[in-house]
């Protein structure tokens, strides 16, 4: 992405036209923006705490045990169904890291079991 960025710089920085200024500030604020989501992505390690009763999700939403309605297992990845809804919430997703995954499984169905929750291994949806 960087090097199709300097290829456009040099190659349209000689022209003078004006369409060709505007999709070179427009090209180069699309890569900026990449390049900051890209780092953010690598560098934010997003944590799901559970509590006794309760879970706080990555966004820092806090979800009571009795909001839950069951747990959904598919492959590695794991969410957390609300009562009343049809979809799982996207900060209610989560993986485990592969060298904590044995540990958090674990950790999960103790927390599941305290709290009185269905763990189900199966395919789910979920929204934003």
């Amino acid at each position: 992405m960087s090097m199709l960025e300097i290829y456009f710089f040099v190659s349209l920085n000689r022209s003078d036209e004006r369409w060709s200024t505007i999709f070179l500030a427009f090209f180069t604020i699309y890569v900026l923006t990449y390049i900051i989501v890209l780092l953010k992505m690598l560098f934010t390690k997003l944590t799901f705490t559970f509590g006794t009763d309760y879970v706080v999700s990555p966004k820092a939403n806090k979800y009571d045990a009795s909001q839950i309605k069951c747990i959904y297992m598919n492959n590695q990845r794991i969410g957390f169904k609300l009562h009343g809804r049809r979809l799982v919430p996207m900060d209610l997703c989560f993986y485990f890291d592969k060298n904590e995954e044995q540990e958090g499984l674990i950790e999960l169905h103790q927390w599941a079991e305290h709290n009185k929750i269905e763990v189900k291994r199966k395919f789910f949806q979920t929204w934003t």
